[in-house]
């Protein structure tokens, strides 16, 4: 009776630690970005380039972002980077041209001059 009982046990500790284990496994690639971004663990040019690397080129993101992409659709995620295009470096503006095509700018109010 006491080996059932710790067999019972160890199979329900087993289940329950694989169970966390997928869990963790489960959080998609979004989420680990916005994680990162929110803790301070990545800058604005990597948060708004890997952005648009989930978008149009998933091969190019880091190796810890190579979770489920879960599903997604892509135009919040261009227009949030679009809407920081105008805050990034130059050079990361350069780079994400290939895939984003900035906001046009806004129009002047009438009669402000610019």
């Amino acid at each position: 009776m006491m080996k059932i009982n710790f067999l019972l046990l160890s199979i329900f500790l087993f289940a329950c630690s694989s169970l966390q284990t997928n869990r963790e496994q489960n959080v998609s690639v979004m989420q680990q970005l916005e994680s990162d971004y929110s803790n301070k663990k990545l800058t604005d040019n990597e948060f708004y380039t890997y952005l648009t690397y989930s978008v149009f080129a998933q091969e190019n993101l880091p190796k810890r972002y190579n979770g489920t992409m879960g599903k997604h659709d892509a135009t919040p995620i261009i227009r949030k980077v679009q809407k920081a295009f105008p805050t990034l470096s130059p050079q990361t503006q350069e780079h994400l041209k290939q895939w984003i095509k900035p906001l046009p700018p806004k129009p002047l109010k009438p009669g402000i001059k610019p």
